[in-house]
């Protein structure tokens, strides 16, 4: 099928799914009628197929999760990966970055002043100083990115038993450092990265060129293999062993686009010849490696991913966080040692992560 309008496709039915969810959150929608309504509200004609081809590649990139079923469309549900990339794409603001650590906040003070407790949703939801809407839609994005633990329940709300999870804390730390005047003032005139670890400016030009160690790894390409010159699969999952090793390690940076021996920059063009949508289709083919061998939330989490142009060539910049806990590539456990990526086996594993996380 040619890919004349599939993005926007794409984008129309993220917000008309979006438009219905945020009605009711924990409810999954009938794709049917989801279909029907993208063909009353898009500005261009779509055939059917056309929105099944869309839908199928929304769900491969966990933007929705769709369930066709053996007579009918099944049912469709925008997941909170999908309420990103739509926010992404359309530059819009759909869930409210400061509604959402408001409601973590005030659930960290909860489990300050009582530890280890669970918390009634009704209680919860009625302390805070939101509509019960936007409350429930953004208790959903939070319990689905596993940022708060909860029971789902009959009734309203549809949640009880509350906890904030790891996850959730470290979210809202890196909010509340993201919020300080200062750094947010240096990071918009900056323009370069900053280590979340450090708040250390990042100079991604100076940091191109330096040796590969603890926390710096290249990679030429992202799935064009250069000695086959071909599309190579093993690549891809190459790149994501490498984001694994330094979550669990001190996190760090992969650059595609840098010949790792030589450390000449050879640029994203290999790449994206593969790639019908250039940049923002790597950036999702990326994103979606990362989600399928390691997990959406931890993708979301502890990775930005960064285009910077240097000498007239493009480089990708994948910048990883140290995670909270042990993440697995493929229910394998990845650290760095020294310049190289390395698996370790079930008794290193358990002594290493008694050594980092215990």
């Amino acid at each position: 099928m040619p890919e004349t309008n599939t993005e926007d496709i794409k984008r129309e039915i993220l917000a008309t799914l979006y438009d219905i969810q945020a009605e009711s959150p924990f409810t999954s929608n009938v794709t049917d009628s989801v279909v029907e309504e993208v063909v009353d509200t898009v500005a261009f004609d779509v055939e059917e197929s056309d929105l099944d081809y869309a839908l199928n590649r929304l769900d491969e990139e966990y933007l929705v999760n769709y369930s066709p079923a053996l007579n009918s469309r099944g049912s469709i549900s925008l997941t909170p990966r999908g309420v990103d990339e739509l926010q992404r794409a359309t530059g819009g603001t759909f869930l409210e970055d400061d509604d959402r650590y408001y409601i973590l906040a005030e659930l960290e003070d909860l489990e300050r002043d009582n530890p280890g407790a669970r918390f009634d949703g009704e209680d919860f939801r009625d302390k805070l100083d939101l509509n019960d809407d936007v409350v429930d839609l953004n208790m959903w994005y939070m319990i689905k990115k596993e940022w708060v633990d909860a029971s789902l329940v009959m009734g309203s709300p549809p949640y009880t038993a509350l906890q904030i999870e790891p996850l959730g804390r470290q979210e809202l730390d890196r909010y509340k450092t993201q919020s300080e005047p200062q750094q947010a003032t240096a990071e918009s005139a900056s323009g370069d990265e900053s280590d979340s670890k450090t708040g250390e400016q990042i100079d991604i030009e100076e940091l191109i060129g330096q040796e590969e160690d603890i926390k710096l790894e290249y990679k030429e390409t992202f799935l064009y293999d250069v000695y086959q010159d071909q599309p190579n699969a093993e690549l891809k999952e190459e790149a994501v062993q490498e984001v694994c090793a330094f979550a669990n390690t001190e996190g760090g940076f992969l650059v595609i686009g840098v010949e790792d021996d030589s450390k000449e920059i050879t640029g994203l063009e290999r790449d994206l010849k593969l790639m019908p949508e250039g940049k923002d289709e790597l950036e999702r083919q990326i994103n979606q490696e990362i989600s399928s061998q390691i997990g959406s939330p931890f993708a979301s989490l502890f990775t930005r991913i960064q285009f910077k142009e240097i000498d007239e060539e493009e480089v990708c910049v994948v910048r990883v966080d140290r995670a909270p806990e042990p993440v697995y590539c493929d229910e394998t456990l990845y650290v760095r040692n020294g310049s190289s990526s390395v698996p370790l086996d079930t008794p290193e594993a358990v002594q290493y992560i008694e050594q980092n996380w215990s």
